[in-house]
């Protein structure tokens, strides 16, 4: 098929590559009305029906490091959108608390460069200083998005629990939230950078005590991100943040740097690479200071004092505030005009997390927490695992109230009557009552 010697025999058949060595085959009824492509279970079909096509993933922060705000960002611009089923019922909030994500389920769409169907990367943020509601998510993902506030750094007990995720072998990958205010607080660029890279050589040692074969997070590689989250969970905006080739392309429109000069530069811009003024050496600047942190500081310090020449320079580069915001918010919009956070991070949870391994014909289904829907019905919300990975749990088995089972997305609960989702999907089975802990069902 890539190489264009056989072809898809109808044009109802859509063949999509997959990360696992395989090609699989969506077969795609015809369009009975116009909206049939508004519909949700029409765009969420060939995700759910393949499980190559899903990341499922732990959201793991310090309590108020912006995750909440980033996680309303997030699900406000890449939440499923569609009509959904007249069955379908609101979910019950899964926290109250300040600096506590309401919904437990947060599945995102994202759109991968040449790839003709989105992934469905599906984030589960449990409370995020219960150390049981942590623990209890660990068998339903494959990986962390982990959230710090790069000026507050790391906190002990924090690492505590990013060691026992790394002991599961969940695949990180790092949001270095809020470096505008990293910024701020701290005037010399090379004690922002140490600061930075302290957090990440400390994620980075607790990795290697890890049995689990885990990949380092290196800045080089992309599963590292700088920015950040939003400014306010009811906000919503200024979501802005990159990854070094994100902001290297960026900074090459600005500056007019060749194509052979980015490929210079790029290996220089984390680490021990020193500019001089004249060449690259063991003395002087800092490239990430230089070319990374410098460079920000001074679009803020244009966005502070919006003079009209240098509104019409950053206009040029693509910094453009929304005209009904003003200060903070007026200034981060401007950012995440330039740099909009959602697909960047978004798009590295998909590519460095795995997708899920297909579960064994023993498997069972485990459930981290029931949810409630506004009219009294309990959801489970889990997916099929290996007997294994919970053999150490002592669990409580629940039947099925009904057959069928629901997409928790979001606020919403969806029933997937229509289509048979892949064995490894995180569903929501309905039970006769709530839980309080982790359960099987069947």
């Amino acid at each position: 098929l890539e190489a264009q010697l056989v072809e898809p025999p109808s044009e109802s058949i859509t063949f999509c590559p997959t990360n696992r060595h395989g090609i699989a085959r969506y077969v795609r009824a015809p369009a009975r009305r116009a909206a049939a492509t508004e519909d949700l279970l029409w765009e969420l079909a060939p995700i759910l029906e393949h499980r190559g096509r899903m990341r499922h993933v732990l959201v793991l922060a310090p309590t108020d490091h912006g995750q909440d705000s980033l996680l309303g960002y997030l699900s406000k611009h890449r939440l499923w959108r569609g009509n959904q089923p007249a069955t379908s019922k609101k979910l019950c909030s899964n926290n109250t608390e300040r600096h506590q994500s309401a919904w437990l389920s947060l599945p995102l769409r994202c759109d991968l460069p040449g790839d003709p169907f989105p992934c469905l990367v599906q984030l589960v943020a449990p409370h995020f200083s219960n150390l049981q509601q942590i623990s209890d998510c660990f068998p339903l993902v494959d990986g962390a998005l982990v959230v710090v506030d790069c000026a507050e750094g790391l906190t002990e007990e924090f690492c505590q629990i990013f060691g026992k995720a790394m002991t599961q072998g969940l695949q990180p990958v790092l949001f270095l939230n809020k470096l505008d205010k990293l910024l701020s607080l701290q005037g010399d660029n090379e004690l922002c950078y140490q600061r930075l890279a302290q957090i990440v050589d400390r994620l980075n040692d607790i990795i290697e005590e890890s049995p689990a074969r885990l990949s380092r997070l290196a800045v080089e590689s992309g599963n590292v991100i700088f920015g950040r989250g939003s400014l306010s969970v009811a906000e919503s905006i200024g979501g802005w943040g990159f990854g070094l080739d994100d902001l290297v392309a960026a900074q090459a429109t600005r500056k007019h740097w060749t194509a052979d000069q980015v490929a210079k530069l790029k290996p220089r811009l984390w680490g021990e690479h020193f500019y001089n003024g004249r060449s690259w050496g063991s003395s002087g600047e800092r490239g990430f200071c230089k070319l990374v942190l410098q460079p920000l500081r001074e679009i803020f310090t244009m966005l502070e004092s919006a003079t009209p020449q240098e509104m019409q320079q950053l206009r040029s580069l693509g910094i453009v505030p929304k005209d009904d915001l003003v200060g903070n918010a007026w200034k981060q919009s401007a950012m995440e005009a330039w740099l909009p956070l959602v697909d960047i991070l978004v798009s590295a949870v998909a590519n460095k997390v795995p997708a899920p391994a297909a579960p064994p014909s023993n498997s069972v289904f485990y459930a981290a927490r029931c949810l409630q829907t506004t009219d009294g019905q309990h959801l489970a919300l889990g997916r099929h695992v290996d007997p294994q990975r919970i053999a150490h749990l002592t669990l409580p088995r629940a039947v099925p109230a009904t057959i069928g089972s629901w997409l928790l997305n979001g606020p919403a609960a969806v029933p997937l009557s229509t289509l048979k989702a892949s064995p490894g999907t995180m569903l929501g089975i309905p039970v006769e009552s709530a839980s309080v802990g982790a359960i099987t069902v069947g």
